[in-house]
């Protein structure tokens, strides 16, 4: 039972780290693209859910026998990440977009907080779809690739 909890764990911290680098890279071309193009600042919220998406896949995907509990780790993980970040949430966004109306700025953290989870969920099912679909292919013949 410890074992598969580890494995859970061990999975669900797979998926963060998948998470926080993939934002990291939506970010910086976030950022570039804000610059260039003017864009909203509501990008930030598609390219966390993209992350997050991201995120719920990998988490699935480490899992060798649990893999809705890994899903379900990761989730809560995420989710109490976000209420973390909530109290500072319209300061962090100011400093981040200086020119942006920030009747735009406030719906992001609520937007996350619902969600967060479905987000994780969709990454999950992509798993679950890609996963039945490799396990429905036939084995390889090795006798085929002699001729």
């Amino acid at each position: 039972m410890i074992r598969k909890l580890f494995e859970s764990v061990r999975g669900a911290l797979w998926g963060c780290a998948v998470t926080i680098l993939v934002f990291m890279v939506l970010l910086m071309l976030e950022l570039v693209l804000f610059g260039l193009l003017d864009l909203s600042p509501n990008l930030k919220t598609y390219s966390s859910l993209i992350a997050v998406c991201a995120g719920g896949y990998f988490a699935c995907r480490q899992a060798k026998i649990f893999s809705w509990l890994n899903w379900t780790i990761f989730a809560v993980i995420l989710e109490l990440l976000v209420l973390w970040d909530i109290p500072d949430a319209n300061k962090t966004l100011s400093e981040l977009y200086p020119n942006a109306d920030p009747a735009t700025i406030q719906w992001h953290y609520p937007t996350m907080l619902v969600l967060t989870i479905p987000a994780a969920l969709i990454g999950a099912i992509i798993w679950g779809f890609t996963s039945k679909r490799d396990n429905a292919r036939p084995a390889v013949d090795d006798a085929a690739g002699d001729l």
